[in-house]
């Protein structure tokens, strides 16, 4: 079996298709005067959502009435949430970012059958807890979509 030498193209071709997979990868967004550092989440595709509080005054809110009846998330929602959301990479993450009025929340499975619990609020942060992992903390500042009325 004779081997060909590889040719200008060839190696022209693999070193091209090498950069582009290392470009393809989003990297990290740096903090601003408003937002925290933001990484790619990395999260699964998501194959089911089960939405169980929707349009509802966040319980850290209670006290303070909110109409929340704008904010409703449906599974498309909250799929497309999950793909365009960011990871705050902040050890502080649970101060670092707005918390809003309305909330939606439930549990969803991804594709590689993970489970989980989310809660998405209306200023577009999120909480996800994957299986009895620590809590993960999102940002979506590129949601512009309803119902997050940007």
């Amino acid at each position: 079996m004779r081997v060909r030498p590889n040719t200008g193209r060839q190696v022209a071709a693999l070193l091209l298709s090498l950069a582009g997979s290392a470009w393809a990868a989003p990297a990290c967004r740096p903090a601003t005067e408003f937002m925290p550092r933001l990484c790619p989440a990395g999260l699964p595709a998501v194959r089911q959502v089960h939405i169980e509080r929707n349009a509802a005054a966040s319980t850290r809110d209670a006290p303070t009435f909110s109409d929340c009846a704008r904010f409703r998330m449906t599974p498309h929602l909250v799929r497309r949430y999950l793909r365009q959301a960011w990871r705050v990479s902040d050890d502080a993450a649970e101060h670092a970012v707005d918390r809003g009025p309305c909330e939606a929340s439930g549990t969803l499975r991804f594709a590689d059958g993970r489970r989980a619990r989310w809660r998405i609020e209306q200023v577009g942060t999120a909480t996800l807890v994957i299986g009895k992992q620590a809590p993960i903390t999102l940002a979506c500042p590129d949601c512009r979509f309803a119902p997050f009325g940007r």
